[in-house]
């Protein structure tokens, strides 16, 4: 199952990086209907990965709050020892918290976070090569008529 989330999570990667460059390949301000059509496509993508994030991070801190909610029931002032028992293994069980994983990524907002930077940073690498790209072929136009 982590390598199916792996295999989406990289994938709506893909798909952010693409939406924004295509919002953007034919100049600023975007066209309404690039807009309507790439603009909402990378707001969705960005909600679904941001769901699947903040569901790593609610999973991660809610397990983290079963050893305090087993601690607090004072256990060890009950006579029962099979109950003594029991709750001493809710709670060595619970000082790992349960991580929601991607292949090797955490979801949680960190995550979110360095994805969102990911996809920018490689966006901006894109973009400078599609400007480079373009500035070129001005140029080799201009030595041509000269």
């Amino acid at each position: 199952m982590s390598n199916l989330f792996l295999a989406k999570y990289m994938g709506f990667m893909i798909q952010m990086i693409g939406a924004l460059y295509m919002l953007t390949i034919y100049g600023l301000p975007p066209s309404l209907m690039d807009i309507k059509t790439y603009g909402l496509h990378f707001v969705t993508v960005v909600l679904m990965t941001y769901m699947y994030c903040y569901g790593g991070a609610v999973i991660y801190d809610q397990s983290l709050s079963v050893a305090e909610a087993a601690y607090s029931m004072k256990w060890d002032e009950k006579g029962q020892t099979s109950l003594r028992k029991d709750v001493a293994f809710i709670i060595l069980r619970a000082q790992k918290p349960e991580l929601f994983t991607a292949g090797y990524f955490h979801l949680n907002m960190e995550a979110f976070v360095r994805a969102m930077q990911n996809v920018f940073s490689v966006y901006g690498l894109l973009a400078t090569l599609a400007a480079d790209e373009i500035m070129a072929k001005q140029i080799s136009k201009e030595i041509i008529r000269s």
